[in-house]
């Protein structure tokens, strides 16, 4: 597995043994799930049989999503040691979806691209952290 960096877009690079994903055992994890994009992603993933889902946010969810297959982690991805603390034990994600940003610096500023960088940094190390065999797909969405 290769990460590969292309004007600031991040492309997952892994290598299949016979090029098909296992149908029953897909894992996502949302950065960003109680935003509009977030919650609507999650929604649908748990609709589906075969999706269990971790959904990660600094702020505790307002109407909590209510199912089994529905994990939230609260999470400053700004903090390094709380992400890795957080995050480390989910270990069996096969898709990230990014749809996170913060907003505390005016946007396109140095300052806020920065920060966003840091947290999207923060979350990456941990989840491929020793190489993490069961990732296949990150997805990012921007604004």
């Amino acid at each position: 597995m290769r990460l590969k960096y292309r004007v600031g877009i991040i492309f997952l690079i892994k290598k299949s043994n016979n090029g098909t994903e296992a149908a029953a055992n897909s894992v996502a994890i949302i950065l960003g799930v109680t935003g509009i994009v977030g919650r609507e992603i999650a929604r649908r993933l748990i609709s589906k049989n075969k999706w269990k889902v971790y959904g990660v946010a600094r702020r505790s969810e307002s109407f909590p999503i209510q199912s089994p297959k529905y994990h939230f982690i609260s999470c400053d991805l700004l903090n390094p040691q709380e992400t890795e603390k957080k995050l480390s034990t989910v270990q069996d994600v096969t898709h990230m979806f990014w749809v996170t940003w913060r907003g505390q610096f005016p946007l396109d500023s140095r300052e806020c691209c920065e920060q966003n960088k840091a947290m999207m940094s923060n979350a990456l190390n941990t989840i491929l952290a020793d190489e993490s065999k069961a990732l296949k797909h990150v997805s990012l969405q921007t604004g």
